[in-house]
């Protein structure tokens, strides 16, 4: 947290010398100051605002380092338009004695809509895309909760027969699709409680038992499998 708020200080520090060197060059240089200058000028100063908003938006806020992966687009975004903004800027005040008005408020409305609609565009696909993130680590739990269950399983064996068997059940559900749906809940709270029935087989030492549940269970398994083929 410490780190990340000196990576912000910074940013904010190297985006103000850029403003810095902005207006000495603006206001040392020979341009002639009437509206179009101070328009340009203006809007030059507001990419810089909208870099420093965008780097914000996309790096210092509260979130984990994924979200800040997805805020990569809206940074780029930021950089984009402030490299065009103020070589429109510069342009407009090199020749503001020539320039219309008119034409300079078109630019500069044209360049800030494209950036305004552009940041909102990529802020709203970095939100879809974290919650489908969290989507989709909320269907793999169950998965990952068998698979975790059969593990200990069989570790806790040491018949190499009744490890083979075991072995077989793990497998399964090892390379099976770890998303989970409303057509595949059933059968894995099935599964579930098939392993359920192999530690306590396991408990009691019921070897015949053991071999029997773990055949089942593969088999169920593979069922879970075909319907999540099914519903692809």
């Amino acid at each position: 947290m410490i780190q990340m708020r000196k990576h912000e200080v910074r940013s904010y520090i190297a985006l103000a010398i850029l403003f810095a060197a902005y207006s000495v060059i603006a206001f040392a240089a020979p341009f002639h100051r009437n509206g179009v200058f101070w328009l340009a000028y203006a809007c030059g100063a507001a990419a810089v605002a909208y870099q420093a908003f965008s780097l914000k938006a996309a790096f210092f806020r509260e979130c984990d380092v994924k979200s800040r992966i997805y805020g990569i687009p809206i940074v780029k975004l930021g950089v984009v338009y402030l490299t065009v903004q103020m070589t429109a800027s510069f342009l407009e005040m090199a020749f503001s004695k020539a320039a219309p008005f008119w034409m300079a408020l078109i630019v500069n409305a044209v360049l800030l809509a494209l950036a305004g609609i552009g940041g909102i565009a990529a802020d709203g696909a970095r939100e879809e895309i974290e919650r489908q993130d969290v989507h989709l680590k909320k269907d793999c739990l169950k998965m990952r909760e068998l698979q975790s269950f059969s593990a200990s399983l069989y570790g806790q064996c040491s018949d190499e027969a009744l490890r083979k068997a075991l072995k077989s059940v793990t497998e399964e559900l090892n390379y099976s699709d770890p998303v989970s749906s409303e057509r595949t809940r059933a059968m894995e709270d099935k599964i579930m409680g098939q392993l359920q029935e192999i530690q306590g087989a396991l408990v009691k030492r019921d070897e015949a038992d053991i071999v029997t549940l773990c055949a089942g269970a593969v088999a169920a398994i593979k069922e879970r499998n075909r319907l999540c083929a099914l519903g692809k």
